[in-house]
């Protein structure tokens, strides 16, 4: 229980860790082609890399540990959605208005869509409202999420 405790106090560590990960790696890796042995699957591994780091910490503390694992992947996750344009913009891979970008990824373009949601067998457009709706709930989520792992023990 000591390691936990320790763990805890340095949370913002890992979450540093978190947020540098999906800033740089995750989104370094959506901006090249796709392997296409997974392209139909793309988004289903994309989703496994956002936690993957992140399942040492079940496998050290425990599995009821799975709250903050949730949340540092969904953070991840969000970095990758609300960082993709800046990063594809400093890495030269990506070119366009940066205000429009976040206007359609907070889902003020309503049922426009940009992009298709590759997930095997469930392919569908993602839309503005769709992608919008689903930042902010992740970002309840991991407010919730460590909230809860935090201070309800």
């Amino acid at each position: 229980m000591d390691k936990l405790k320790s763990f805890k106090r340095n949370i913002f560590e890992v979450f540093l860790y978190a947020f540098i990960y999906g800033l740089v790696s995750i989104n370094y890796i959506d901006f090249f082609p796709k392997n296409m042995v997974i392209a139909r699957w793309y988004h289903i591994w994309l989703i496994g890399q956002y936690f993957t780091p992140f399942i040492i910490i079940m496998l050290v503390f425990g599995i009821w540990e799975w709250e903050i694992v949730l949340a540092l992947g969904l953070s991840v996750s969000l970095c990758n959605d609300l960082m993709y344009a800046p990063m594809g913009l400093l890495f030269g891979t990506w070119h366009g208005d940066l205000l429009e970008w976040y206007k359609w990824q907070l889902g003020f373009y309503g049922l426009s869509s940009k992009w298709i949601f590759e997930g095997g067998f469930l392919t569908f457009p993602v839309t503005s409202i769709v992608m919008g709706i689903s930042i902010y709930i992740r970002f309840i989520l991991v407010f919730l999420l460590v909230w809860k792992w935090m201070y309800h023990d």
